[in-house]
């Protein structure tokens, strides 16, 4: 089976056609079947100025049937034991990627239950390189909400994605959407085409360093443009160093390493 998967999974109406067509920008609706949205494949090709490479959404929906009457964690539990049967284990082999979707309209409540079997569903892919986000697509999450799940699924090691939100937070970090077109951009696919040169990727890097460097011993008074703009990155990156800090406390060792990781490419932006 070709690599480069990302299994989309969530219930009936959290989100995970929007999701989709918002990634791949394919808004064909032909496919869509009232009955289960169950084996949907959207494939595009990712385009980086460092790499491009062939992507496939994997859309997934518990219960199998929206005829069905069972609870969503029941439905999910099946799923999970599914997935982990030798005969899916080249499907798990091929996975780069897991976004699970929540609808917290309907299921705030069962939310830790859901979190349990999406930390089952990771630890299979513990030996594959991926990325992991819950995503909430409703419009109307208040703050409290956000923070509290946000604490709940970092400390696990997901991400999490209102893909309400717009903009940057206090650090310059995407939100919404942006961030998980960012997370899709920035992971390091098992098939990549025409990835850049190290020697480019230093020199990129290098011509960065300088100005930032020379600001850390330049007096305000004198600094020029250029300095005084790294000095904001600087003050930035600092302070993202101590949100990042805080953020990895409560893991343990090999979430902290799997977090620490994510957070490389991000680090390397301002040097």
């Amino acid at each position: 089976m070709r690599t480069n998967n990302v299994l989309v999974l969530g219930p009936p109406h959290s989100g995970k056609i929007r999701i989709a067509q918002h990634i791949t920008k394919d808004l064909d609706t032909s496919t869509l079947q009232p009955e289960s949205h169950s084996g949907l494949i959207y494939n595009y090709q990712l385009n980086t100025k460092y790499f491009s490479s062939n992507v496939n959404l994997l859309i997934e929906e518990y219960p199998d049937s929206r005829d069905s009457h069972a609870s969503p964690v029941a439905s999910l539990q099946s799923f999970y034991t599914e997935l982990k049967s030798p005969e899916y284990s080249e499907l798990r082999d091929a996975l780069d990627g897991l976004v699970f979707t929540v609808d917290f309209a309907r299921h705030s409540d069962i939310f830790s239950d859901l979190l349990d079997i999406f930390i089952q569903i990771k630890s299979l892919l513990e030996d594959n390189d991926i990325f992991s986000v819950v995503v909430s697509c409703n419009d109307s999450l208040s703050k409290s909400t956000v923070d509290m799940v946000e604490d709940e699924v970092i400390s696990h090691g997901f991400e999490f994605v209102n893909f309400s939100e717009e903009g940057t937070n206090e650090y310059r970090e995407k939100l919404g959407k942006d961030r998980l077109v960012e997370i899709f951009q920035s992971h390091e696919w098992s098939q990549t085409e025409n990835p850049i040169s190290d020697e480019t990727y230093t020199k990129h890097k290098t011509d960065k360093l300088g100005p930032m460097a020379e600001s850390l011993i330049a007096n305000e008074a004198d600094e020029t443009t250029d300095q005084r703009l790294s000095r904001v990155d600087l003050d930035i990156l600092f302070a993202k160093l101590k949100f990042d800090k805080q953020r990895a406390e409560g893991m343990s060792q090999e979430e902290k390493k799997s977090f620490v990781e994510d957070l490389v490419d991000n680090y390397m932006e301002y040097f």
